[in-house]
């Protein structure tokens, strides 16, 4: 259980400095190459300075980060209320069952870390190839009904011009 609660508390620690140890070397070689290229000055903005840009995922991301960071207390508080009430001359029963039920919540948030993290993980690195699709097929969809309507408008011309 020591050696569980270790690594739960190393990963709270990651989510309270908001670190992810396998994004923090793609983000300084991101930050490397965008030193490399403004040193040109003649070159167009880096696309990776765009990625940097908030969208409209990363306070869904943060937002469940955090929201993790709390349950992590939580459980932080939960396992200490735990230790202090096994020092105390209750059944065996009774601590059994605490032991128990506190070690199986503790799993079931240790379990949901990884996904979790892995979840944002991925939504931060498609979101915004994601936004840049969706704004082109929306001016692909726009562009379709532009020539929709001229087609319609070259139809009924045609029409006009059969009845005459």
């Amino acid at each position: 259980m020591d050696r569980g609660r270790n690594n739960f508390f190393e990963a709270l620690h990651e989510v309270e400095e908001g670190e992810e140890p396998e994004d923090s070397d793609d983000e300084r070689k991101r930050q490397g190459s965008s030193d490399e290229s403004d040193s040109s000055g003649d070159e167009e903005p880096d696309p990776a300075a765009k990625r940097r840009e908030p969208n409209k995922f990363d306070n869904l991301c943060d937002g469940v980060l955090n929201a993790m960071a709390l349950v992590h207390t939580a459980m932080t508080e939960l396992l200490e209320m735990k230790d202090e009430m096994i020092k105390h001359a209750l059944p065996p029963t009774v601590l059994v069952k605490l032991a128990t039920i506190t070690g199986k919540v503790f799993r079931s948030v240790s379990d949901a870390n990884m996904p979790v993290n892995e979840l944002v993980r991925l939504v931060r690195v498609y979101s915004t190839p994601w936004e840049e699709k969706s704004a082109a097929l929306k001016k692909l969809h726009e562009d379709y009904e532009s020539n929709q309507r001229q087609l319609n408008i070259a139809i009924k011309r045609l029409k006009l011009v059969e009845t005459q």
